[in-house]
């Protein structure tokens, strides 16, 4: 029987819960300008929670997630179904997954419905943030997506790599990461031209690099073209830095934006100066409805991905993630065996 993981979250966070309010409204959040993100001292006892989360799940061998490496998710209870259809499919159900993922829930309802689930670590951020069907920008849009640059920083400060995959992308495999020496930040791509890099692998061109110089858009700096609905970081200096520094830009901006604005404000800030970071984007198989929304017409295309970024609502990203699965040939494959999309006829 699955040991009952609300008990160890309570466990783990101890005095940090005795120190929450008790009623539901005070638990909404603390005053704050419009479109800031907070991060209070309940955050750095939380994050320090997750950093003890990560080093207990890496003691664990994996035979598909790499050495001193966890991934991890988070929802409430409107992208729910996401999460159950993202964890629904063969690789991501497999214990070598599974061992070493944990899942933030943002509301209790979400935190309920993940300890009935088979994820075995689910953890409850410190506040109920709100959430709305409406998606972007509304309810407590802002604080939600800074949550995963919080637990991001929380798990590197411990020492541990972090790949965070956001609820509205479905896993055909498990992530293929590079070894920690590689690379600071690795990230799917914003923006791809995918019958370009379709047609050169065809002509043979196996390197990767240069079907992203040829197929993507020109990076007027390091890290331009990124993505954070499927992103990696190890625990360099670089890193810890980048999220310190994209964390007060939440803190401090004037006017509501998501994470990625702040990440990329700051990595171009960086371009200008002498600091240096190992950006490296994941190849076109991990796909974004951005710039693959009409994959299916295309040729044959293995998949390893797909975020169903910016494909509306929360059940109009689960209708085209569901039409997306029901397209994919003979299922989702096993293991990491990347998979072929069925061309329409």
């Amino acid at each position: 029987m699955r040991p009952r993981v609300g008990a160890l979250c309570l466990l783990l966070t101890g005095s940090l819960l005795l120190l929450l309010p008790a009623s539901v409204d005070a638990l909404a959040r603390p005053h704050r300008p419009p479109g800031r993100v907070t991060y209070t001292a309940e955050d750095r006892a939380w994050g320090l929670q997750l950093g003890r989360i990560a080093k207990s799940m890496v003691a664990m061998k994996s035979s598909c997630i790499p050495d001193n490496t966890v991934v991890h998710s988070m929802s409430n209870r409107v992208n729910w179904k996401l999460v159950e259809l993202q964890l629904s499919g063969k690789a991501p159900s497999q214990p070598c997954f599974m061992d070493r993922f944990f899942m933030i829930t943002l509301d209790k309802t979400a935190f309920d419905l993940c300890e009935s689930h088979p994820i075995k670590v689910c953890v409850p951020y410190v506040r109920r943030l709100r959430s709305t069907r409406t998606g972007y920008m509304a309810g407590d849009y802002v604080e939600i997506v800074f949550v995963k640059i919080k637990s991001m920083k929380a798990v590197l400060e411990a020492g541990v790599s972090a790949l965070f995959v956001d609820a509205d992308v479905l896993l055909f495999t498990v992530p293929q990461l590079p070894a920690e020496s590689e690379y600071d930040i690795i990230a799917q791509m914003e923006r791809h031209d995918w019958r370009c890099d379709v047609s050169m692998r065809k002509k043979g061109e196996t390197d990767l690099a240069k079907r992203i110089e040829k197929c993507s858009p020109r990076s007027p700096f390091p890290g331009s073209n990124i993505n954070t609905g499927l992103i990696g970081m190890t625990p360099s200096n670089q890193s810890l830095q980048l999220l310190e520094e994209t964390l007060q830009c939440g803190m401090t901006q004037q006017r509501p934006a998501g994470n990625q604005r702040c990440l990329k404000k700051v990595l171009r800030s960086w371009s200008n100066t002498s600091r240096s970071l190992r950006v490296l984007h994941f190849p076109s198989s991990y796909a974004d409805h951005i710039w693959a929304r009409d994959i299916w017409k295309s040729p044959n295309m293995a998949l390893a991905s797909y975020h169903a970024h910016l494909s509306g609502t929360s059940e109009g990203k689960l209708n085209t993630l569901l039409k997306l699965k029901a397209k994919v040939e003979g299922g989702e494959g096993a293991g990491n065996q990347q998979v072929l999309l069925k061309p329409r006829a």
